[in-house]
């Protein structure tokens, strides 16, 4: 009659073997756990006052850009934001969100991503110029206070205060967003403005 016991020996050897293996694992692994990692180098931090000379020469030279190139529509455009500051803003906020879902609903098909890269180009091209022209109107509004409302005396008037507010953490990107958010609104107000006429 045949023998019911079952050879155990290869299970015993098995189990043995694993076991052993876990223990090498172990010794390996628990000191490199104890050791401490290095210290990545970090990342220099500016100071405030070069945060504030940089911010000032880039306002600065890429406001005196805009307005060197476009003067005629860079004074229209701020005398627009001057005086309807609000629509501009509320103008903005639509356009930044059309864009948005514009740049969703293209990204789906596979021809629309081709469209959706250079227009994704041109709207931030007209974005940094918006907000740059919108510092100008808010440096309008400083130096029309000091008794001056030339466009050149307005732009370094506007770079040096968003400068100033854009190294104060929280305040720096409200006032960005505000800025770009009113320029990007004028713009896109006065260009329907001028598609109906």
């Amino acid at each position: 009659m045949p023998s019911a016991r079952v050879n155990s020996e290869p299970f015993v050897a098995s189990v043995v073997a694993f076991l052993a293996g876990v223990t090498c694992v172990a010794t390996f692994v628990e000191p490199a756990a104890a050791q401490t990692v290095p210290e990545m180098p970090r990342a220099p931090v500016f100071g405030p006052l070069l945060a504030f000379v940089v911010a000032l020469v880039l306002n600065l030279l890429f406001g005196a850009f805009v307005l060197g190139v476009a003067p005629q529509y860079s004074r229209a455009l701020v005398a627009r934001i001057r005086s309807q500051p609000v629509e501009s803003f509320v103008y903005g906020l639509l356009t930044l969100v059309s864009v948005f879902v514009a740049v969703v609903a293209l990204t789906i098909t596979v021809i629309g991503i081709v469209v959706v890269i250079p227009g994704v180009i041109v709207v931030a091209i007209v974005g940094l110029a918006a907000n740059l022209l919108a510092m100008v109107a808010f440096g309008a509004v400083l130096a029309r206070a000091a008794g001056s409302a030339d466009p050149w005396k307005s732009l370094v008037v506007g770079a040096v205060a968003v400068s100033v507010l854009s190294i104060v953490p929280v305040v720096g990107d409200l006032t960005n967003f505000v800025l770009g958010t009113v320029g990007m609104g004028a713009v896109a107000s006065r260009y329907w403005e001028n598609r109906k006429e």
